[in-house]
């Protein structure tokens, strides 16, 4: 799987080592480095791990956390500090870790390993919106729906189109959470309320998913087990 990495500290020959010791931990991630805070702005969806140094000029790395998830950005902030009074105010942005300067080895190598796991937990795809590269949730998609060569993402506040096929989506998100449950539409269980005849509700949203008359059995049968295999006890 690949993880994409970046690295923020206005600090070049810092950047530079923290980004051989991770080559050395996972050669295959591909990172990018920002020597400037405020370059990373608008391009962090695409990163599963950032390492945010603090202490920077311009933006400093816990305001500039902030500002990362204003933006909606529900990845890995790894703070990079010499000042560990820093810790308590990095757990209000939902900070994954906390490594001091210069970065010990062994500790990357743990948060690294920590992470990877959660992201391998979490399925998602990377797709072009606007021209600039986004992240999409498979847990954050109501349903797919084919639109000609193209495909609308429907998300619980908008709509987006992107040019990967629905076969695509499943082959790289390939999850029991979604299932496609007509020609032309892929729904996710997770949001899913209740399949009524040949159509399907949601929570959450108002729109309505036909389901193919062929399928309906199979359709039950798939999210009645999902429902089951998830459910929380009381």
């Amino acid at each position: 799987m690949l993880i994409n990495v970046a690295i923020c500290d206005d600090e070049k020959i810092v950047s530079d080592d923290l980004r051989s010791k991770i080559t050395r931990i996972r050669s295959d991630y591909c990172i990018d480095i920002y020597n400037k805070s405020g370059d990373i702005l608008g391009k962090a969806d695409k990163y599963d791990i950032i390492f945010l140094d603090i202490e920077m000029p311009e933006i400093d790395g816990m305001n500039l956390s902030v500002m990362l998830r204003d933006q909606g950005y529900r990845g890995f902030i790894v703070f990079l500090t010499s000042h560990m009074e820093f810790m308590q105010k990095a757990f209000k942005v939902k900070a994954f870790r906390y490594l001091g300067k210069p970065v010990n080895p062994e500790e990357l190598e743990e948060t690294i390993n920590g992470a990877e796991k959660e992201i391998l937990g979490r399925k998602s795809i990377v797709i072009s919106d606007y021209g600039a590269d986004r992240k999409i949730f498979a847990e954050d998609i109501f349903y797919l729906k084919a639109d000609g060569n193209n495909t609308i993402i429907r998300l619980e506040k908008e709509k987006i189109t992107t040019g990967k096929t629905l076969k695509s989506f499943l082959d790289d998100l390939g999850t029991s959470m979604l299932y496609q449950v007509h020609k032309s539409y892929v729904v996710s269980f997770k949001h899913m309320k209740i399949i009524d005849g040949d159509t399907i509700y949601f929570q959450g949203i108002d729109d309505e998913i036909p389901v193919a008359r062929r399928r309906i059995p199979a359709v039950k049968k798939a999210f009645y087990s999902f429902v089951r295999e998830n459910a929380k006890p009381i």
